[in-house]
């Protein structure tokens, strides 16, 4: 029943059965992409079938020409949480929208195009069967790129020639603004999400489905919950909250981690990896994906485990013992600790507060070259909604390092260490004293500086969504030396 309806949706939309005699049918069965039906079980209790191209057996430049791009954009996670989680005032509203099928209501190939013909083995009967393919079908390379540009071309087209009327993002292009409805759009291939006045969000996604077949329109409210794209939004009598805990217990049951057996863990993590011994291939494997969900985690909704993943994440290219006992902690952390949410009080102001800081030279372990650590954190109101842990791009080579460990990182050290030579300089080979990047304070500076970049994007994408995010920023550090630097005072100063 699955098979059939999923056949019936393809031959009703972007593929034509080829029969023995037809024109065309040889020309199939000697050019052809196979293709193959996946049968799938679904949450709601029903079989799902989809017929899927084997993109990676696809003539590419044949089909597509040598210069077509493939790539394409889903909206950034700092602005999904930038259109939930920023205050919501009176009479403002947040909505879901599910355009069904998405790629098959891409724009079909045009009439001058290469011809296109599948290979289907039929699980039912046990015959092949070929098609010559009008559009595009999930699975194949391009379906991404060419169904963003069916949808990304309706929302900015002028309302008074049909289309939606949107004005898209520049600095991230899945993000529209409508100026006469002043909705917010964000898309994220075939989810969308809004957020206005709730009458001009009803009417922008009643355009949307008199162009594109959706489904029905969910609403954020205290009684309705909304899971969009993995992170629960849900709302009570006091504001919105964003939750992961549907995630980490997905993430747990993945992983077959019982949070239950074992101590209570309060920390993402305990302290440096210093066990290198490498992981077998088992192992490695199950490494790689607990690291990736942790990162998921902290990518979204769980900005307490960015700078452990990041810690752990290094390595990811050689796997080890101690960062096996790392991510496990970290998974064991959330799991102890999966009611945690983002919290955003109703009706509170819009007001943005950015933090900065760093370590200094703080990474001991071995691969790291006592890199410091930098993070960031931007607060809308009550919530944080960007952040970001990275190592600094700067570090010690073993030479240098014994260079930092063994004097003071001051021009003309009296006590350096006697191999401390003009013939090792710090940073430059002009250079024989020690750079100044050696202290504490260049690297708040520089921490400074990385948040600043990303405030700027922020900025930028606030605009285009249509939120204010008012100059001059101002950004809160604990480093006198880094204030003094962003004041001037220190250009020209001899001490």
């Amino acid at each position: 029943m699955a098979y059939r309806k999923e056949l019936n949706l393809l031959l009703s939309t972007v593929l034509r059965e080829l029969q023995p005699g037809d024109a065309e049918y040889e020309a199939a069965r000697a050019n052809n992409t196979p293709c193959r039906a996946l049968l799938e079980w679904k949450r709601q209790g029903l079989w799902k079938c989809r017929v899927v191209i084997q993109g990676h057996l696809e003539d590419k430049e044949a089909l597509d020409g040598p210069d077509f791009q493939y790539s394409s954009d889903v909206v950034g996670l700092t602005a999904i949480r930038t259109l939930f989680m920023k205050p919501i005032h009176e009479g403002e509203a947040i909505g879901q929208l599910d355009l069904a099928t998405a790629f098959l209501q891409a724009d079909l190939f045009p009439a001058d195009a290469p011809p296109r013909y599948l290979r289907l083995p039929d699980p039912v009967t046990g015959t092949t069967r070929y098609f010559r393919q009008l559009g595009v079908v999930y699975g194949s390379a391009s379906s991404p790129k060419r169904w963003q540009d069916t949808l990304n071309a309706w929302l900015v087209k002028p309302e008074a020639e049909g289309g939606g009327g949107y004005t898209q993002g520049k600095n991230d292009p899945c993000l529209f603004y409508h100026k006469r409805l002043k909705v917010s759009l964000a898309s994220y291939v075939d989810d969308l999400a809004a957020r206005g006045q709730r009458k001009n969000c009803e009417e922008a996604f009643a355009a949307i489905a008199a162009r594109f077949k959706c489904k029905e329109v969910l609403w954020l409210t205290p009684t309705s919950a909304l899971d969009h794209l993995g992170m629960t939004f849900f709302q009570d009598e006091l504001g919105t909250y964003l939750s992961m805990a549907n995630y980490i217990e997905a993430m747990c049951t993945r992983l077959g981690v019982d949070p239950d057996r074992g101590r209570r863990c309060d920390t993402p993590m305990s302290g440096p990896i210093t066990d290198l011994t490498p992981l077998g291939r088992a192992e490695a494997k199950w490494f790689m994906s607990a690291c990736g969900m942790i990162g998921w985690l902290a990518g979204t909704g769980r900005c307490d485990l960015k700078l452990s993943h990041s810690r752990i994440s290094s390595h990811m290219a050689n796997p080890c013992v101690g960062a096996l006992k790392a991510v496990v902690q970290a998974v064991r952390y959330a799991a102890h600790h999966k009611h945690l949410c983002l919290y955003q009080p109703f009706g509170g102001p819009d007001d943005w507060v950015h933090y900065s800081d760093s370590d200094h030279a703080g990474n001991v372990e071995a691969h790291a070259k006592r890199k410091s650590t930098l993070g960031y954190v931007s607060m809308c109101g009550s919530a944080p909604i960007g952040w970001g842990a990275k190592a600094s791009s700067v570090n010690f080579d073993d030479r240098l390092a014994r260079i930092a460990e063994g004097c003071t990182p001051s021009a003309n050290n009296p006590t350096a260490p006697r191999w401390v030579k003009p013939a090792d300089p710090a940073a430059h080979a002009k250079l024989s004293e020690l750079h100044p990047d050696l202290s504490s304070g260049a690297a708040e500076i520089y921490a400074a500086s990385v948040t600043l970049t990303e405030v700027l994007h922020l900025s930028y994408i606030c605009e285009e969504m249509g939120f204010r995010m008012d100059p001059p920023f101002t950004i809160l550090v604990d480093s006198t030396t880094a204030i003094a630097f962003s004041e001037g005072s220190v250009i020209g100063n001899p001490n």
